[in-house]
């Protein structure tokens, strides 16, 4: 499929019509991603579905319904920056023209901000529509739902948006399977959670028990 072109019958629009918020708390979620980057990176993907399937995954990152859970963004983003990486004709003008942000302060994305409201209503793309040729994806503006994840309230989301798409560092080449594998064992919720608690023990300063009972009993004496 990725090297000879081989497709089976309506293959990429059952797909398409995969990508659903529910996706997002599956128990095979990670695996899922990591197929979905394999198949979208074929070189006889039309530029059309590239598109179309940028703006869907884009679009369910900001899902009020079913809102997905940091590490889930973390993954759109990832097949998101490879498609444009790979589709740099269609999607990279996507990234190059002005997108909105609203009301923000941070100076990354201060540059881009060019109107103090979601473009959602403007954007003639069909979030909803289940065939991928007739969701007007090639009429979108702009991914701009990418400068809006550069404003997550999970920092690791909002940086790796920034990262990515908002800043002139961003990796020139698509990310490898083998590193998208290693990105989901750091985005993945234990992981995150042991950030978060040796943060903690650094900040408090946080003493085993065992230790705690003799220095209290040595005080004591």
């Amino acid at each position: 499929m990725t090297e000879h072109g081989y497709e089976a019958p309506d293959f990429f629009p059952k797909l398409y019509r995969v990508l659903k918020p529910h996706i997002f708390f599956s128990r095979y979620r990670n695996r899922l991603f990591e197929l979905l980057d394999v198949f979208l990176s074929s070189k006889y993907l039309p530029e059309q579905l590239a598109v179309a399937f940028a703006k869907r995954l884009a679009r369910l990152a900001l899902a009020s319904a079913g809102a997905p859970p940091p590490g889930a963004i973390s993954w759109i983003c990832v097949v998101v920056f490879n498609l444009v990486r790979r589709f740099p004709g269609a999607l990279g003008p996507m990234l190059s023209r002005k997108v909105v942000v609203s009301h923000t302060d941070d100076k990354a994305a201060a540059a881009v901000v060019v109107m103090d409201r979601d473009l959602r209503g403007l954007d003639p793309f069909k979030e909803f529509e289940e065939d991928p040729l007739a969701c007007q994806a090639m009429e979108s503006p702009s991914l701009w739902e990418m400068a809006t994840c550069a404003r997550h309230y999970d920092p690791s989301v909002a940086n790796l948006a920034k990262t990515l798409f908002l800043s002139q560092s961003a990796p020139k080449r698509p990310f490898s399977v083998d590193q998208i594998r290693e990105f989901a064992v750091n985005a993945s919720f234990q992981a995150r959670f042991d950030k978060e608690i040796g943060k903690r023990k650094k900040r408090f300063n946080i003493v085993p028990a065992g230790r705690r009972q003799q220095w209290q009993h040595k005080r004591g004496k």
